[in-house]
């Protein structure tokens, strides 16, 4: 059961990034964001799941975005290598990393990360499409929706020609 809804909220996670990254292509360069994980094939032949894919302004080429939604521990090297292997190999123009808040990249998953320039974006963990705080680099973005109950009233005075109220409704 547990498996079942860490799936669930995994998948949230990435649709929610999803829908924050397509608000926020501008500011990535990007021209598109695809509307639900993709293949991406490799020099190798090997075809690649991506969870988030989007397209550069210009030259349209593959950014890859990783979402990592780990709420107990960083990023490793590993990590990190392999995301480098696989932007280079399928000829992504670019590739970041998408962790919670709370959590990001170990320091050797950020050296590399550095020497290979793959971002790293944080979202709040029970990120929604509408509800969720952005991180990357110096900036911050937050998205926050709110219900409000409204209420509305009408009443009515009726008054004569000497202004004597005759009925109030």
């Amino acid at each position: 059961m547990e498996d079942v809804m860490a799936e669930k909220l995994w998948e949230s996670y990435e649709d929610a990034f999803r829908a924050i990254l397509e608000r926020h292509k501008e500011f990535f360069g990007l021209d598109a964001v695809e509307p639900g994980p993709g293949k991406v094939p490799s020099e190798s032949g090997y075809v690649y799941n991506v969870e988030v894919i989007g397209y550069a302004k210009g030259d349209h080429k593959a950014v890859l975005f990783e979402c990592r939604r780990r709420t107990t521990r960083n990023l490793e090297p590993k990590d990190a290598g392999e995301f480098a292997y696989r932007i280079e190999s399928t000829g992504a123009k670019k590739g970041y990393f998408v962790t919670p808040l709370e959590h990001g990249l170990s320091g050797g998953a950020k050296t590399i990360s550095a020497y290979e320039q793959i971002g790293h974006i944080q979202l709040s963990e029970c990120a929604t499409p509408h509800d969720y705080v952005m991180r990357f680099l110096d900036q911050v973005f937050a998205g926050i929706s709110n219900q409000i109950a409204m209420k509305s009233e009408f009443r009515c005075a009726v008054y004569d020609k000497h202004g004597k109220l005759l009925r109030e409704g």
